[in-house]
């Protein structure tokens, strides 16, 4: 349930970002499809409320501005909250996204107790 919920939210960032980005043709109306057949709209509903931690370089002062001070606040119109996760290297978000998922799984057997 945790791993797709996380996989929905991360698809709703990356589709989010795409429609952030614009498109060659402002007056289409067609909503976009995922490949399991959910549109764009299916995918901002489920993840209204949801909080989306954003693992990225966070070495990049202007890149990390533009989250802030971009990314963020479209996110948050949709009424997802952005969590911008700073990492130093690829090793150091394997690690720290390994420690998450630990203490998801322990979260959850304490739930389930």
């Amino acid at each position: 349930m945790v791993l797709s919920r996380l996989r929905l939210v991360l698809l709703a960032l990356v589709a989010f970002t795409a429609a952030a980005c614009g498109s060659a043709n402002e007056n289409d109306t067609t909503s976009p499809s995922t490949s399991q057949g959910e549109s764009f709209g299916d995918i901002e509903r489920q993840a209204r409320g949801e909080t989306v931690r954003w693992w990225m370089y966070g070495g990049d002062d202007r890149i990390n501005r533009y989250v802030d001070e971009n990314v963020k606040p479209a996110a948050k119109r949709l009424a997802v909250t952005l969590q911008r996760v700073p990492v130093s290297d690829t090793a150091d978000a394997v690690q720290s996204a390994d420690r998450v998922a630990q203490l998801e799984e322990r979260w959850k057997r304490e739930i389930l107790r």
